[in-house]
Order: structure tokens, then C-alpha cells, then sequence
């Protein structure tokens, strides 16, 4: 069998060719379509990107516009409340205008009756009535002296009766507490002290010594209204020398009369 003989004719093969448009026709496809994609996305996007700030430009406004009206009312009643102390002022300066009218038509109508007043006449002899006037006014003095004294309490005068004639004691030694004061009343000569300082007295500590070393005799208390402290410091220190002694509440703040109770 005899065989077939080669061609010596070169073939083409466009394969590559058709890959290379295949492939730039995809890429084409593609980049088409993704700008069509986007220019479908974009622009709700935008579209609503601008409504948010026509919105947020909206709001702004209306808040300026709410901050201006409030502004606005402020100065309106400011200008109100101008207006009224600026009539108020008017007011014044117009009333003061009509005083000082007034006061000059005053003026000049007292400087006309100085003009046509005639000369007054000398006065007459006044001493008379000054004397009687000087009279008048000492016996009111003496009348309102007499009133103030008239108004004084009345000293009271405290009669204070001896001690009684039983079994007890029989000589009293009368000693007054008073505010911040003791006064011995003693026979010979009544004395007083403060009563801090009567306690550590000779004269206070003697008597208490004798008083303790005789029987009879008693240190009566004559107790003011207001010497309630007093009374304690000389219960206290007649206590503590081992002298008796008693109280008796004075009523008020009279003079004493111890001539019976001797």
C-alpha cells in the first residue's frame, strides 16, 4: 500500500488569537458592568446622603429660628419696660416742671407781699410773760417729781419678832443673806461682807464659835428673795462649825426692825 504523502503547506491556528478576544471582550463585560452597578448604587446613596443634611439644615434653621424668636421677645418686653420708665421719667420731669412753676408763682407772690406789707410795729415788753412762763414751768417740774416719787414702791419696813419661850433656843443672832452679801446684824454694831469673803471672816468664824458653844443661842437667817445662794454658803459653813441656826423669808426688800426680837 503506498503511503500518502506530506503536505509541505504550513497551517495557521488562530486559538490564541480568539483567546485574547475572548478574554479582553470578558474583562470588558466586567468593567461595564461594574460601573453600571455603581452608578445604580450610588446614587440612592447620595440621594439620601443629601435628604439626611437638607434635614440637619432644616433643624438648624428652625433652632435659630427659635433662639431668634426668643431673642426678639426678650427685647421687645426690654423696649416695653423702657418705654414705660422713659413715660415714668416724663412723668416726673413734668410734675417737677409744675412745682417749680408753682414755686416761683409762690415766690413771687411772697416777694409782692414783703413789698406791700407795711412796717410791723415794735414788739412790747415781754418779761412779764417770761417770768410767768419760768413759774409755770418750775411748778411743772416740781408736779412731775412729785408724780415720779408718788410712783416709787413703798419701802416696807420687816418687823421680826423674837424666838418663841419653849424648849429651844432663846437668843437669836440675826444674820441677812442678800444678793452677794451677808449682814450681820449684831448688837453693838451691824456689819456686812460679801459672801465669798464673809466665811473666812474672824468676825463671821468667831461668831460661829460662839454661837455653837452656847445652848441658847440660835443664827436666825433673814432670807431676801434674791439671796437663795447666800443663804447656802452660811447654812453650809454654820453646818460644818456645828452652829444652829434657822430661817426666816423676808417678803420683800424693805428695812429690817429688829428692836422687838432683842
Amino acid at each position: 500500500m503506498a503511503r500518502r504523502k506530506s503536505s509541505s503547506k504550513k497551517e495557521v491556528s488562530l486559538f490564541p488569537f480568539l483567546d485574547i478576544l475572548g478574554c479582553l471582550i470578558g474583562s470588558l463585560i466586567l468593567i461595564i458592568t461594574t460601573v453600571v452597578l455603581e452608578q445604580m448604587d450610588t446614587k440612592p446613596v447620595a440621594e439620601a446622603a443629601k435628604i439626611d443634611d437638607t434635614r440637619q439644615e432644616a433643624a438648624r434653621a428652625q433652632a435659630r429660628l427659635v433662639a431668634l424668636e426668643k431673642q426678639l421677645a426678650l427685647v421687645e418686653r426690654k423696649a416695653d419696660a423702657g418705654d414705660v420708665r422713659l413715660a415714668a421719667a416724663r412723668r416726673r420731669a413734668e410734675e417737677a416742671a409744675k412745682r417749680a412753676a408753682e414755686a416761683r408763682k409762690k415766690l413771687a407772690a411772697a416777694e409782692q407781699l414783703k413789698l406791700d406789707t407795711p412796717a410791723m410795729p415794735k414788739p412790747a415788753d415781754t418779761s412779764a410773760l417770761a417770768a410767768r412762763k419760768k413759774k409755770i414751768e418750775e411748778d411743772a417740774a416740781k408736779v412731775r417729781a412729785e408724780i415720779a416719787e408718788r410712783k416709787k414702791p413703798i419701802e416696807q419696813s420687816i418687823v421680826v419678832l423674837p424666838p418663841g419661850t419653849g424648849g429651844g433656843p432663846k437668843r437669836g443672832i440675826f444674820v441677812e443673806a442678800a444678793k452677794g452679801k451677808v449682814v450681820v446684824h449684831d448688837a453693838n454694831k451691824p456689819w456686812e461682807a460679801a459672801a465669798d469673803k464673809a466665811l473666812a471672816d474672824p468676825r463671821f468664824k468667831d461668831l460661829l464659835a460662839r454661837t455653837a458653844a452656847d445652848k441658847d443661842a440660835v443664827i436666825t437667817i433673814l432670807v431676801r428673795p434674791d439671796g437663795l445662794h447666800t443663804l447656802g454658803l452660811v447654812q453650809k459653813a454654820a453646818a460644818d462649825a456645828g452652829a444652829r441656826v434657822g430661817r426666816v423669808p423676808l417678803p420683800g426688800s424693805g428695812s429690817l426692825d429688829l428692836t422687838g426680837a432683842r
